[in-house]
This record gives C-alpha cells, sequence and structure tokens, in this order.
C-alpha cells in the first residue's frame, strides 16, 4: 500500500536585492546549488539527521521530516517544543534528515513514485513542486481539512501553487519579503541620502550620480531567474500570464519594467528595450 506523504510547506523566498557592491564573500564548507527558478540556496554537504525531541515523552509519536535548509531543522525544534507544551496527550518527537537540493528533492520523488521509504512530512522547493503533482494518482496527503480552519488568513494565491484542482497538497510558511539594500557607506561618498529615495525614478538619478562620482553601479539585474522581472510586473497589477493561464512575456507591462530597470541599472541610463 502506498504511503501518503504529507508535503509542506517550503517556497524559497528570496529577498529581492539592490546591490550596490562589492558582496563577494566566500563560502566555507556548505555548497551552493541553483534551484529551478535559478535562486541559489545554501546547504548542508552531505546527508545530516538529527532528533528532536522538544521534551516529548516515551510514548510520543515519530514522525520523519526531510528538509535540504538546516535552519528549517531549527526552525521545527521551537515550534515542536511550542506544540509539545501545548498538548500533552498528543506528543510529537521528529528525525530531522538534512540533505543537498537535488539529492533531497530525487530521493523524494522516486519514494513517493515507488511507495518506499517516503517521511512523513518533507520540505519541496516551489520550483519541484509540480514534478510531484504529475499524473492522477498525486502521491501526497491532501491538506484540505488541515488549512480550512486558517483560510480566512491565508493568502490563498499561495495555496494555488500547491494545489491541483480543489485539492491542497501542500501548505506554505511564507509568502517572501522582497527588500532593498544599500551600501550606505559608498552613498555618502556620492554625497546621496537614501532615506529620500522614494520613487523608480528617485532611484534612477541616485543611479547616475552613484556612478558618475564612484564608477560603481547601483543595482544588479536577474540573469539566470527571474525574481526581478516578477516584482516589477506585480507592480505594475500583472503577471506573466494572463486571466486565462496563458503565458504574456511580451506585454507592455514587461518591456516598460525591464526598460526601467536596465536604465537603473546602467551607467548611461538612456538605453531602451526593444520588444522582445
Amino acid at each position: 500500500m502506498k504511503k501518503k506523504l504529507v508535503s509542506t510547506f517550503l517556497s524559497v523566498a528570496m529577498a529581492a536585492s539592490l546591490l550596490l557592491a562589492g558582496c563577494g564573500a566566500g563560502s566555507d564548507s556548505a555548497t551552493e546549488a541553483s534551484t529551478d527558478e535559478g535562486d541559489t540556496a545554501t546547504e548542508a554537504p552531505a546527508e545530516q539527521t538529527a532528533v528532536i525531541d522538544a521534551g516529548a515523552g516515551e510514548d510520543a509519536t515519530e514522525m520523519e521530516y526531510w528538509t535540504f535548509v538546516e535552519l528549517h531543522g531549527q526552525h521545527f525544534e521551537t515550534m515542536l517544543q511550542k506544540w509539545n507544551e501545548a498538548n500533552p496527550d498528543r506528543q510529537i518527537k521528529l528525525n530531522v534528515t538534512v540533505m543537498p537540493y537535488d539529492d533531497m528533492h530525487n530521493k523524494l520523488l522516486i519514494a513517493v513514485q515507488t511507495g518506499e521509504g517516503a517521511p512523513d512530512i518533507s520540505d519541496i522547493e516551489l520550483g519541484r513542486f509540480p514534478d510531484f503533482l504529475a499524473g492522477d494518482d498525486v502521491p501526497l496527503e491532501a491538506l484540505n481539512d488541515v488549512v480550512e480552519p486558517y483560510m480566512d488568513t491565508l493568502v490563498k494565491s499561495r495555496l494555488e501553487i500547491y494545489s491541483k484542482g480543489d485539492t491542497v497538497y501542500g501548505f506554505p510558511t511564507h509568502v517572501g519579503a522582497m527588500v532593498a539594500f544599500y551600501n550606505t557607506e559608498l552613498l555618502e561618498k556620492a554625497d546621496i541620502d537614501y532615506t529620500t529615495i522614494k520613487t523608480w525614478d528617485d532611484f534612477k538619478e541616485a543611479g547616475i550620480k552613484l556612478y558618475d562620482e564612484t564608477g560603481v553601479y547601483m543595482c544588479t539585474a536577474d540573469t539566470s531567474a527571474t525574481w526581478q522581472e516578477s516584482i516589477l510586473l506585480a507592480q505594475a497589477g500583472t503577471d506573466f500570464v494572463d486571466e486565462n493561464g496563458n503565458p504574456q512575456v511580451n506585454s507592455q507591462a514587461m518591456i516598460d519594467g525591464l526598460t526601467m530597470w536596465k536604465e537603473c541599472c546602467s551607467s548611461v541610463s538612456r538605453i531602451t528595450l526593444s520588444k522582445v
């Protein structure tokens, strides 16, 4: 009998960063893996397993949890402590296994397809989630009954990513924050007060001044992912697809957004893009 996997949670949240200069920190023993969406996730160099008992008693239910981010295991350690304190009659002990990104997803997909060796709970990265929804017999546990009590407080569009039809198979834990980082030391050299940057025009003019004064570019441009494009489209009230789910990468909003972003990131700041 196939064991259904209780799918959880993970859409990797990348902070969209506007970097001014030299964030060239080297990596240590951890390795870096590119996800299907093009971002980079730092992960453990090899499989690691830890047991989180969180004060659970001898009669606690043991569950297996797989993840590719060590910090997620640490998060569960905190939350499991709260659960066990609040539910003395439903104690849980969690066996956490941390694996490199590709290893975990490949091993997990084989496990759920064969019905052998799957954990009770697992992170699945947003870009890999469709692999687990293919076919008529989805090997994940339906979570509608779990989600229903919280529907009024959840971002429903996030649940749609982890759903097939009317069935929810994944429960995201965050939406993802978009933030801007400024190198204040560089800005000070160019006599730029970042607190006065309120609009994209302000950002563009600051970028021109920064380059003129220091030779440093104001921001970066994605070349292997679409995080920045997604933000620009969202600001314009649209998306990569229309209301019917059809691609619209040639939209005016996309052209305007990319033109503006190229101008912001270019020292010339007068370059325009042709229609793709």
